[in-house]
């Protein structure tokens, strides 16, 4: 027959397992939580970034909707004018873009 302190040895040992056990859980859902809330935190600052660029995007499309509906063709065309007086080299590689784009799409 068991004797008495062997059953208390083995009811210690199952509760210090238990114990411990209880511990590493804690500690992992710790970790899961803090993991959790920084991929929480990185998903909000990329999808303020995203809005954000949106915004830019619209707010450019509508500047250029404005212009377009109040300039006419003179006045935009002396605009492209101007443009390329101001940055020679950009605009003749531009140009140059523009040309390679527009040979490309006709020799097909």
């Amino acid at each position: 027959m068991p004797n008495t302190s062997d059953k208390a040895s083995a009811q210690n040992i199952v509760q210090e397992g238990a114990k411990k056990a209880e511990n590493l859980m804690n500690t992992a859902m710790e970790k899961a939580r803090d993991t959790a809330a920084s991929v929480g935190q990185g998903t909000e600052q990329v999808l303020g970034s995203v809005g954000c660029g949106m915004r830019s995007l619209a707010d450019t499309l509508q500047t250029t909707g404005k212009y377009l509906e109040e300039k006419d063709l003179q006045n935009i065309g002396s605009d492209i004018v101007e443009l390329v007086r101001r940055n020679p080299i950009p605009s003749l590689f531009i140009g140059m873009g523009l040309g390679f784009m527009l040979a490309r799409t006709f020799r097909s």
